[in-house]
């Protein structure tokens, strides 16, 4: 972000500047037609012959969410700058999660399965889907990146950590009603940078798990009914996290999902 402050906030450009991390914003791509390796909110997964399609414990596919190929991702750091993440989820609902990275893509059509023959292997098991079963994303669509910086958001853990010297951030309501509207630009689907969440960020309830609040944001994604017709139910924001040494250490084992109530 310039330093194109509101007059409310230039008393605290310094410690702004400071605290602001790069993200990598996420829109939708104005090229229609969408390719298996492209990166894609929604659709159809790139599945090489040698894999399987992701399941639950009851033999249904999950729902696939998201494809990032990271060769078309602007340079984050410590990402793979090569290769392809999928993220999928058991139900919207459910508190977990699948991540699958294939550091080498084939783009070679022999080499992975068809969009027709994934369709009818992803509709399996779901004669009538339960409403937590049906896709959230309704118009799937080509994604293109746009490298990004920011400060936290005021609903990040970080947010009250990292401007405890600069009291007037956290207490004075016109200047933190001015902050939030500094930082109201970064509230989008991305990579990276500070969480943004509806409620209360996640990994502030330690008594829950105490590790989590070594998790960082990798995939956050909003309700976006006019773009890709997702809406993540009476929700708005969902957020995959992965802790970073796994990130890397190219491990996304352990990622967690956060759905924002």
């Amino acid at each position: 972000m310039d330093r194109d402050l509101p007059p409310a906030l230039e008393p605290f450009w310094r410690s702004i500047q400071q605290t602001t991390k790069p993200f990598v914003k996420i829109t939708r791509h104005p090229d229609r037609a969408i390719g298996m390796v492209d990166s894609k909110l929604g659709g159809v997964p790139y599945l090489p012959y040698a894999c399987n399609y992701p399941i639950d414990d009851n033999g249904c596919p999950l729902l696939f969410i998201a494809q990032i190929n990271l060769a078309e991702v602007p340079p984050l750091e410590h990402y793979p700058t090569v290769g392809i993440l999928q993220f999928f989820l058991t139900s919207v609902n459910a508190q977990d999660c699948t991540v699958r990275y294939f550091p080498n893509p084939d783009p070679s059509p022999e080499e992975y399965i068809s969009e027709a023959d994934l369709l009818v292997l992803m509709e399996m098991g779901y004669p009538t889907r339960p409403l937590e079963h049906q896709h959230p994303i309704t118009r799937p669509g080509r994604l293109q990146f746009e490298l990004k910086t920011a400060p936290p958001d005021v609903t990040d853990y970080h947010f009250e950590r990292c401007f405890a010297n600069d009291r007037p951030l956290l207490d004075d309501a016109t200047v933190y009603r001015a902050y939030t509207r500094y930082t109201d630009p970064a509230r989008c689907h991305k990579l990276g940078g500070y969480g943004r969440f509806v409620q209360v960020d996640p990994r502030s309830a330690l008594w829950r798990d105490p590790g989590f609040i070594e998790f960082e944001p990798i995939l956050q994604l909003t309700s976006d009914t006019e773009n890709f017709g997702c809406c993540w139910y009476d929700c708005q924001e969902i957020c995959f996290f992965v802790h970073p040494e796994d990130l890397k250490q190219r491990d996304f084992s352990r990622i967690r999902y956060y759905l924002c109530p």
